[in-house]
């Protein structure tokens, strides 16, 4: 809801020619680490982004914009789960290093280019998943066909499979083993 919200906001904000919202996602992980489990939360921290706004916005000019920016990398440092890279891992070397590129891209460049070249990699991963594909037909002892399909059946492989299907003879049982 959170992130529609951020959506409309930021859609509603082009149209009148304003500036965008940010760092709402930020606020909701931090709440949600410090133990905040209710949307009080989050009225919690816009109260207290007020407070700072109305009363301190004078003195925040004076701290030098290197301190902010360092206290804005440790936070995000402190948001990185090393538990996750563990579990990406187990879906493979090459998810985890898509992951990786994206997470690397996000932080050297922009989150536009960051995410734009992780949708590309998975992109291409997908269409190489999609067209591996391999089927044989065996006889088995009692003359009956053994299908064999192994990988993605889709639009691309299915005249190869339809000209194998045509071998089996009408009348005859077919088993059909899928593997992957």
């Amino acid at each position: 809801k959170e992130i529609f919200a951020h959506g409309v906001g930021n859609t509603v904000a082009g149209l009148v020619s304003s500036l965008p919202l940010t760092g709402l996602v930020v606020r909701s992980i931090v709440g949600l680490n410090s133990g905040g489990t209710t949307k009080l939360v989050t009225i919690l921290q816009g109260f207290w982004l007020l407070l700072a706004l109305l009363f301190f916005s004078n003195i925040v000019e004076f701290i030098p914009l290197a301190s902010l920016a360092a206290i804005l990398v440790y936070i995000s440092i402190r948001l990185i789960d090393i538990k996750e890279f563990k579990t990406i891992y187990h879906f493979g070397i090459l998810e985890l290093l898509i992951y990786i590129t994206t997470f690397v891209l996000v932080i050297t460049a922009n989150v536009f280019t960051g995410v734009l070249v992780g949708m590309a990699l998975s992109s291409i991963k997908l269409l190489c998943n999609l067209s591996k594909f391999d089927c044989k037909i065996d006889i088995t002892d009692a003359g009956d066909y053994e299908l064999f399909l192994e990988g993605a059946v889709n639009f691309i492989n299915l005249p190869r499979l339809n000209m194998l299907l045509k071998k089996i003879h009408d009348g005859k049982t077919v088993i059909v083993n899928i593997a992957n």
